[in-house]
């Protein structure tokens, strides 16, 4: 899970707590340690290395200015916050500076926005110059494709790969909804930006779950939808790709340009399907469409979500009719999917010792392994998470 080490400076205990406080509850950041003497500063900082300084303008702002500019190069990222009327207080922030200026009380949503920016430009130095784009796409609906690209992303996020989710789906995408989270900005704000876009915007597209997966959610409505341009999409997905290790795209089943233009852009393509003749033959059709638009055979992978093999058709007759074999299965359990879907967590948190949790993992190390990477190893059980959802929860809604 993404987290900033941080450190807190301020003269009144009472804002020093809060101001930890609002830290925590971002979801994404650890205070390490609260500084109450402008004295101590350096020491701190020498000790703890802190990715990130908070630092309050409430009392004796000339000591506290003065303590921030002697730490020179070894000062971290600093976050200041003091009077919004003080233009000389800014203005002398700005120069000796520190990364940004937010008024006294702290907004929540600011601090969060601010520290979900450091966490993706951290990561973004920390990726490959050139992440992998994998498809992820429904032979036909209700084969649970959408949870598949969920699940799979908080079993890549636990093997230390930073992955990213883009929701295709853009009329009923509900990629944001299975994580529980309310973006501020969709897909539709890439029709709202002049000009060409960069990776500083696509970033601020970005709404980051507890787990650290990143979510660009589809539009909230069918109007917004109608109005995004597959051009910005292939340069959203391209963006995407600098500062992921993985960027999964929950794909639509239409065909449309839309659909096309992003599939044009994948390494890998999983196919999600069932055991059932229905699917198959949608699961057949979908195999011929891609090879059509030059996907090449060995890179589509098919998943067979649900699959318990109590079916009347055997692997030999799905490899028959295919004229391939599945390349995972995912068993059914329905009762942590279900969990999992409603509280918007991943099975890590929900389910950490059962059986479609380990499938999950065995999954996103086949696909490190599809893609030339090297096995992440063995991941613990993600404990902490449900105290972390807690605290994004109380930040929402405004709670100490």
């Amino acid at each position: 899970m993404a987290q900033l080490n941080c450190a807190v400076l301020a003269l009144d205990p009472d804002l020093r707590g809060q101001l930890s406080q609002l830290l925590e509850n971002t979801g994404h950041a650890s205070v390490a340690v609260a500084v109450e003497r402008c004295s101590d500063l350096e020491d701190v900082v020498w000790r703890v290395g802190p990715d990130l300084l908070l630092v309050a303008l409430d009392e004796e702002p000339e000591a506290v200015l003065a303590a921030v500019e002697l730490l020179g190069d070894r000062r971290p990222v600093v976050l200041m916050c003091g009077p919004q009327d003080e233009s000389d207080l800014i203005l002398r922030s700005m120069r000796i500076g520190v990364r940004d200026y937010l008024p006294l009380p702290v907004p929540s949503e600011e601090l969060t926005a601010v520290v979900q920016s450091l966490i993706l430009e951290r990561t973004a130095s920390e990726t490959p110059e050139r992440g992998t784009v994998v498809g992820v796409l429904g032979v036909k609906g209700g084969v649970g494709a959408t949870a598949v690209t969920c699940q799979l992303a908080s079993a890549l996020q636990e093997t230390g790969s930073q992955c990213g989710i883009i929701d295709l789906n853009l009329v009923h995408g509900d990629v944001a909804l299975y994580h529980d989270l309310s973006p501020s900005f969709t897909l539709a704000d890439l029709e709202r930006q002049e000009g060409e876009i960069d990776r500083t915007y696509v970033q601020s597209l970005v709404t980051l779950h507890a787990s650290g997966v990143g979510v660009v959610a589809a539009p909230t409505s069918p109007e917004q939808a109608r109005r995004i341009s597959p051009a910005r999409l292939q340069r959203t997905v391209a963006l995407m790709r600098d500062f992921n290790h993985f960027t999964l795209l929950d794909l639509p089943r239409d065909w449309s340009d839309i659909a096309v233009a992003t599939i044009e852009m994948v390494d890998r393509v999983i196919l999600v399907i069932q055991r059932d003749v229905p699917t198959l033959a949608h699961t057949k059709l979908h195999l011929g469409l891609l090879e059509r638009l030059g996907i090449e055979r060995s890179t589509i992978h098919l998943i067979a979500n649900r699959d318990e093999g109590s079916s009347d058709l055997s692997d030999r007759d799905l490899r028959e009719f295919l004229g391939r074999p599945i390349d995972h299965r995912l068993p059914d359990d329905r009762e942590s999917m279900l969990e999992v879907v409603n509280s918007g967590s991943s099975l890590g948190e929900i389910a950490p010792r059962s059986t479609v949790r380990q499938s999950f993992q065995d999954l996103s190390q086949s696909l490190r392994t599809w893609c030339g990477m090297h096995s992440a190893g063995n991941v613990e059980p993600a404990r902490g998470l449900a105290r972390v959802r807690n605290l994004i929860r109380r930040g929402r809604n405004g709670l100490d």
